[in-house]
């Protein structure tokens, strides 16, 4: 038989548990307070961020160690948590949202493996742990991530996700603010460029458009881009004119000079006979003096 017992904790311990998880009332916002300390414990930090904040924080008896942090002036609520999780980040900690107004306190680098709620709107700029989806309009996710992937932090994560062209980052507040300045520095659709015009000799220019045009877009749909590339077929020329950078317009060309071909139909045929009763050679010279008519 078992028997389970409530565990059995001191009025001490029971009471700093119920005032880090308890609402604080928060400071006034044009309020401001002193932040120094000198060799205090972390978690005593916490508590006085708590109280001035109203944000709640849960963390285990591995969040330890010391720290000093010096304000000449005094700072609002907001300052004073972005300072807070900048500290944590330095003794290798940091904050992951998990429920409104509560936040856990962990090392770095499992805040990866901490539940993170994905968001695609704009994050604050401290060092919360936070998991990030950015849309890519103009360009491939792919390619962005040549870009992106320096920026990410030693205990970051970036990559590709979805089929909708979108990229997924778990960092800080801080890195993703920078990554989303760069993502607008280098998502813009291609420059144009001078068109193409291209002349078909056997084949319609508005079939061919047709079909280029599919396939344009057809390649943009499965990137999650919006097409970069056009033709435009001129009926009274016969002719293709092709819109978009220097190396869409070759592909373009390339595929074109494909599909401009003659018709089978219209090529010459070999026929091979096999003759039962006559002598090759005699019945070649016979066909061979029809087709000249006889003529020496």
């Amino acid at each position: 038989m078992r028997i389970y017992r409530p565990a059995i904790i001191s009025l001490a311990a029971a009471a700093l548990l119920l005032a880090l998880l308890l609402p604080s009332p928060a400071l006034a916002a044009d309020e401001k307070i002193s932040f120094n300390f000198v060799g205090v414990d972390i978690t005593a930090v916490a508590k006085f961020v708590s109280d001035v904040t109203g944000k709640n924080f849960i963390y285990d008896d591995r969040v330890r160690g010391k720290v000093t942090i010096i304000a000449p002036t005094k700072i609002d609520s907001d300052d004073a948590y972005d300072l807070f999780t900048s500290v944590l980040l330095l003794k290798g900690y940091t904050l992951v949202p998990s429920g409104i107004g509560v936040y856990k306190i962990v090392p770095v680098a499992e805040a990866r493996q901490s539940g993170l709620k994905v968001t695609d709107r704009r994050t604050p700029m401290n060092e919360d742990f936070i998991a990030r989806l950015i849309p890519i309009e103009h360009i491939s996710a792919s390619s962005a991530l040549k870009f992106l992937q320096p920026m990410i932090s030693r205990n970051g994560y970036i990559s590709s996700f979805g089929p909708g062209n979108l990229i997924l980052i778990m960092d800080t507040g801080l890195v993703i603010e920078k990554i989303l300045k760069i993502v607008s520095a280098i998502d813009k659709p291609f420059e144009a460029e001078e068109p193409e015009v291209v002349y078909l000799e056997n084949s319609d220019a508005e079939e061919v458009g047709r079909v280029l045009n599919e396939g344009i877009t057809k390649n943009a749909q499965a990137r999650g881009v919006k097409p970069s590339a056009k033709a435009v077929p001129v009926k009274r020329i016969n002719a293709l004119v092709l819109f978009g950078s220097r190396a869409e317009r070759a592909s373009l060309v390339k595929l074109i000079k494909s599909l401009d071909v003659e018709q089978k139909s219209e090529r010459g045929v070999i026929n091979v006979y096999f003759l039962e009763n006559a002598d090759a050679e005699e019945m070649s010279a016979v066909l061979k003096n029809l087709l000249t008519g006889g003529a020496k």
